[in-house]
């Protein structure tokens, strides 16, 4: 039987500020990278209910917002989840222990289990993530030392780190997101960019030069006409290609 995860107190804010990972493979499970390095994939939070909960009139799905203090998120539940809501009121504070997941850009909680709780509760909660942090920023600094020593190479990276006592998933955490913020540096090509490259491209396979509804119907089930036009104006303008005879282009 595979062992569950275990959960991490977090605040809203570290939430919405962490990068989240899609599994690759149908059983892994999805997760959440925070900004110090912390693979995430149930998170504990304290929050007080800011919604009146919802439940669909089927029992089928359920939602709610939460506010901790330092962000807000939603919370939904579904099925037979949705009895968590049950008990639970607009103005409670509650503890609830949830999947992290993404829809349309926005972070969310896919609830496990609702408590209400105390108002004392807060405090304490807030006293044990100063804690975690404190112990994480210890072993943090190794894993970024290893890391960097190990220039930035993962598989010697993470071997290291288990002789030397770190978790490896530190180390593999600190390389994803190297990975996510050079993949965010990248220049985002435009579609007239990718279109004139094709365009470019299919002419330069014709010597002689093409004609201009022979382009058009190369792309007629992908392109506009009017986007197919525009980029053959800016090639022209530009001199990759050129005009041998009315509407037949050579590439240059």
């Amino acid at each position: 039987m595979k062992k569950r995860a275990a959960s991490h107190r977090l605040t809203l804010d570290e939430i919405h500020k962490g990068e989240f990972v899609s599994a690759e493979e149908d059983f892994e499970l999805n997760y959440l990278i925070t900004q110090d390095a912390r693979k995430v994939y149930r998170a504990k939070i304290v929050a007080t209910v800011v919604s009146e909960p919802y439940i669909s009139d089927d029992t089928a799905y359920g939602r709610v917002q939460l506010d901790d203090g330092f962000d807000t998120i939603y919370g939904s539940v579904f099925r037979e989840q949705t009895a968590l809501l049950d008990d639970i009121q607009l103005g409670d504070l509650v503890q609830a222990i949830a999947k992290i997941r993404e829809w349309q850009g926005e972070k969310q909680l896919t609830l496990e289990a609702v408590t209400k709780v105390h108002s004392n509760f807060l405090l304490l909660h807030r006293l044990e993530i100063i804690k975690a942090h404190k112990e994480h920023q210890e072993v943090l600094g190794k894993a970024q030392k290893i890391y960097a020593e190990e220039k930035e190479k993962i598989r010697p990276a993470k071997e290291r780190a288990k002789q030397e006592g770190v978790p490896a998933d530190i180390v593999e955490a600190l390389d994803e997101l190297k990975f996510l913020e050079e993949k965010e540096e990248e220049p985002e090509v435009s579609k007239t960019e990718i279109v004139k490259n094709k365009v470019l491209s299919l002419i330069g396979k014709s010597p002689e030069g093409m004609e201009m509804d022979a382009i058009i119907a190369a792309f007629a089930d992908i392109y506009t006409l009017e986007e197919i036009e525009e980029v053959v104006r800016e090639l022209l303008s530009i001199g990759e290609i050129f005009e041998r005879r009315i509407n037949v282009f050579v590439k240059v």
